[in-house]
């Protein structure tokens, strides 16, 4: 039993030198960075509602922009650091709807091109993967209140993390009244 002991007691003695002499590992940081929105959708949201797409700029205002195709991309280079990125594709349903029922979804993403100190290039960023469901017309108002934004905070070592950011319309009530009926429906089999 003594002997294994023994073995790694010498075993670090050899090796506490070589790691003592090691340089200090720093991370790169963000030389420059590029942002990058990208917002789909179902071509059903094209005929239930206006799209008015709401993100940061470079300097960190808001923009908004129409969205009028299923798929929209912004890439912004962005001359100072910005530590936070969010886009928001909010929902404005038309007053007629003359089908029965629609298929709709809704997936913003956002995410960064980081040019590192050390030389090399980061890419990182997160999306909203919003599965399609198929609502009555209805429920189409509701479903358009609580439209996602995808937020994100950036390090300062061009990592992205999820974060929260209010463009100021959603309707947190009508969130939790959709997160209950559609855990009722997956739990119970409710359709």
């Amino acid at each position: 039993m003594k002997a294994p002991k023994q073995i790694l007691v010498a075993i670090l003695c050899v090796t506490l030198p070589f790691l003592s002499g090691c340089e200090k590992f720093t991370l790169p940081t963000v030389e420059s960075m590029d942002i990058l929105y990208v917002v789909e959708v179902s071509q059903d949201v094209l005929q239930v509602a206006d799209i008015e797409l709401n993100y940061l700029d470079a300097q960190g205002k808001v923009v908004t922009e129409a969205m009028t195709r299923t798929s929209w991309k912004k890439r912004l280079p962005c001359p100072a650091f910005r530590s936070s990125i969010a886009v928001w594709p909010k929902l404005t349903p038309k007053p007629v709807l003359p089908r029965a029922s629609y298929t709709l979804s809704v997936n913003p993403a956002a995410g960064v091109y980081a040019d590192l100190s050390d030389g090399t290039a980061l890419v990182d960023g997160y999306g909203f993967m919003d599965d399609e469901i198929t609502l009555p017309r209805d429920s189409v108002a509701l479903w358009c209140s609580i439209s996602p934004t995808m937020a994100l905070k950036i390090s300062e070592y061009g990592y992205a993390q999820r974060n929260g950011y209010d463009f100021g319309g959603n309707n947190k009530e009508n969130i939790r009244i959709f997160r209950m009926v559609n855990w009722l429906k997956s739990t119970f089999g409710i359709e």
